[in-house]
């Protein structure tokens, strides 16, 4: 971390002379301090998310959760891999300076180490730790998302004769549960990942505006690898939490509609009107949205 904080002295110090490069490197800057805030978020509210990780064990579990599981594992994997190819192929030139902060290190073994346990430091902070944090969100989210398509089903499957007024209580029971889970969700993480997003953005606007002021050509080698992977994971990250986040809506009101034209129904069929009570109670429900520091997080965001 220590290492960190002097690399982005020393970005500022060299982005005096140019306004241009002073707003490139803020926005890289920034894009390592906010990962910083979401560890500090994270260690603050970690009561609450085991309290969250033990309730979410009981809901049904998504089918990608094996797949998020190799994501986890690839993103622990790609920095070390990464550090350990920048060390081989930059420690014998120039561009070694950089990670030695300009000093000659005569001794090969000495310069490799440093460039691979630097840049492995970088990588944990940003984009790894973040990234971890956002598939976790995912994951919970994904879980919810699969319950609510479970109740769907249940609903989808019953024949209006057997739609009677204890399973709409039971399912109903069901989907409150889900619903507070998703308050819990959105009350834990959406400081988190509101700084996450912002982060992510930062990364892919400081790439985006060194490539606007200089040429490819001329960029350093350890710049060339580094800028697809922190690109490739800014985008991502960005896609998947507002998709997955804008996909929660969609389902509850699917469930809603779903109910809907169930107990309407046995309403025609049977003219059970005792029953409409529980359909009204929730249609009079405001409608769930999540959000970071009250910014929307959905779909059409996204677009």
């Amino acid at each position: 971390m220590h290492s960190m904080f002097i690399d982005i002295y020393a970005s500022l110090e060299a982005a005096f002379t140019d306004f241009t490069m002073f707003k490139v490197a803020v926005a890289n800057i920034a894009s390592f301090v906010f990962p910083v805030v979401v560890w500090y978020v994270i260690l603050l509210k970690r009561k609450r998310i085991g309290d969250l990780l033990h309730k979410a064990e009981k809901e049904k579990p998504s089918s990608f959760e094996k797949f998020i599981n190799y994501l986890v594992i690839l993103s622990c994997s790609l920095p070390v891999i990464l550090s350990i190819h920048l060390a081989i192929s930059i420690s014998a030139t120039e561009e070694s300076a950089f990670y030695s902060y300009g000093y000659d290190i005569n001794n090969e073994s000495a310069k490799f180490t440093i460039i691979s346990i630097k840049s492995i430091i970088i990588y944990m902070v940003n984009p790894t730790y973040i990234n971890t944090v956002a598939l976790f969100y995912i994951s919970l989210c994904l879980r919810c998302k699969t319950s609510i398509q479970y109740l769907n089903r249940e609903i989808a499957d019953r024949s209006p004769e057997d739609f009677t007024l204890c399973f709409q209580r039971n399912i109903l029971r069901k989907r409150i549960k889900i619903y507070n889970l998703l308050l819990k969700i959105k009350d834990t993480f959406s400081l988190s990942v509101f700084f996450i997003l912002i982060g992510h953005i930062a990364m892919c606007s400081g790439i985006t505006g060194w490539l606007l002021v200089k040429q490819w050509d001329e960029a350093d080698y350890y710049w060339k690898v580094e800028t697809p992977y922190f690109a490739i994971n800014s985008v991502l990250c960005v896609v998947s939490v507002l998709w997955v986040a804008g996909s929660i809506p969609v389902e509850l009101n699917a469930f809603k509609e779903t109910f809907y034209q169930k107990t309407h129904r046995r309403l025609l069929y049977f003219n059970i009107r005792d029953e409409l009570f529980l359909k009204t109670d929730m249609f009079n429900e405001p409608e769930f949205e999540f959000s970071g520091c009250e910014m929307v997080l959905s779909e059409e965001a996204l677009f």
